[in-house]
């Protein structure tokens, strides 16, 4: 991990990533809190309330850290390990947001009918009357 702590004093303006302002977070919180990376990631991650945040950042440290391995030569015993650990980083569920957000009202539809063609206004006059799911 000496290896790889070495490594993590280069600069990300130099770094072929499409993660460069989640890299700097990552690096500097790693600084400011004087933790090597191994042990700044969890506390680094528990920051984030949403999901997507959380995981994007995962994806961020797990990328760094493998790109940083291939740019060290670290033994392959140590790169397994922490291969391993990166593996146990399980990203969070994202939620599928608010569901009534997603159901038009009863005045929207009544809309979207008086707009529609005689046709087209029928079948979804019957969709919304039955509540058919057309999938």
């Amino acid at each position: 991990m000496s290896e790889l702590m070495k490594a993590s004093r280069f600069d990300p303006a130099t770094c072929d990533t499409p993660y460069l302002y989640e890299v700097q977070g990552f690096l500097d919180f790693s600084r400011e809190t004087s933790l090597p990376w191994g042990e700044a990631v969890k506390p680094f991650l528990d920051r984030f309330q949403t999901a997507s945040t959380y995981n994007k950042n995962l994806a961020m440290i797990k990328r760094l850290v493998r790109d940083t391995i291939d740019l060290v030569d670290a033994p392959e015993a140590e790169k397994r390990r922490i291969e391993t650990s990166l593996a146990r980083l399980k990203t969070r569920k994202t939620s599928p947001g608010n569901v009534e957000d997603k159901v038009p009202t009863s005045a929207e539809v009544q809309i979207l009918i008086g707009a529609a063609d005689r046709r087209v206004s029928l079948m979804l006059r019957f969709l919304w009357d039955t509540g058919v799911r057309v999938r």
